[in-house]
């Protein structure tokens, strides 16, 4: 686990010195989604982490894993690759990476069997400078249709943006990383608003991304429910809103494969991981 800063070090260190000159080719990736992401962790603000935890130009980075029984049920550790090369070593279902900063540019995250060549997922995105990405790898619930090393389904892309952002309040995002029926399509609500104002995001898909908007500070009682449904199916749960930081909400399953909803919440400092990944506590 104390290598992690070192494998960080020399991924930053080799691609800081293609994007000197030595390699062309790197300069000229353009394509890819580019779907930015989003702020995390328990101490900290995501904003300020963007402005000033990294150095100028630089993009920072995390990855997440939430991919239940991945690669298996008894064993879900995993080593995170960059462009190839072993980045993070031995990531464990539930945890995240802390941010990382690295020159902007296209990357293409994959995740292997930790100790092994065999490559399980990979994802490309474009990181621009000054942004704050988390890559959250996902996996199928529907163990009985899939082969036995059952492998995600796509990765959920946060982007931690605060551009515009109001004084004391937070902008929240949530995404949706649990597929089992009839989760396919969900929507996200707040009960005591729902019968008047109708859900807050309406008709959540498996595997998206939505920005739910800026929410002034407080906690907020939230519920997944079916669509055009005031019924909570999953929770409901109590979801903090942090004044001035992103807070991510991700449905997935967990250990057991039944619906959670994790939350990361600001920032944490760059090189160190979170053991767990919180998840929202039931409404009071």
């Amino acid at each position: 686990m104390n290598n992690r800063k070192t494998f960080w070090l020399g991924i930053v260190a080799a691609a800081a010195l293609a994007a000197t000159g030595c390699g062309d080719d790197n300069g000229d990736n353009n394509g890819g989604s580019g779907g930015t992401a989003g702020s995390g962790g328990e101490a900290g603000a995501g904003g300020e982490a963007g402005a000033g935890g990294m150095p100028a130009g630089m993009a920072m980075v995390r990855v997440a894993h939430l991919g239940t029984n991945l690669p298996t049920a008894e064993n879900t550790l995993v080593d995170v690759t960059v462009d190839g090369t072993v980045a993070i070593e031995d990531l464990a279902f539930e945890m995240s990476t802390g941010f990382i900063p690295l020159p902007e540019g296209e990357y293409t995250f994959g995740v292997n069997i930790a100790d092994t060549d065999t490559e399980v997922f990979s994802a490309t995105a474009m990181l621009p400078a000054d942004s704050i990405t988390t890559v959250v790898a996902i996996a199928s619930v529907n163990i009985e249709e899939e082969p036995e090393d059952v492998t995600p389904l796509n990765a959920l892309i946060f982007n931690g943006d605060l551009t515009d952002l109001d004084l004391g309040s937070g902008r929240v995002l949530v995404g949706h990383g649990f597929d089992a029926e009839p989760f396919a399509v969900v929507d996200v609500i707040l009960p005591a608003t729902c019968d008047d104002d109708g859900a807050l995001v309406p008709d959540l898909a498996f595997p998206t991304v939505e920005t739910v908007g800026d929410l002034p500070e407080g906690d907020y009682i939230i519920a997944l429910a079916a669509p055009d449904s005031c019924e909570a199916a999953v929770g409901p749960l109590t979801a903090p809103v942090t004044p001035d930081v992103a807070t991510l909400l991700i449905a997935a399953a967990d250990a057991e494969g039944n619906p959670q909803v994790y939350a990361l919440i600001g920032d944490f400092e760059s090189g160190e991981q979170m053991e767990p990944i919180p998840t929202l506590p039931a409404a009071e």
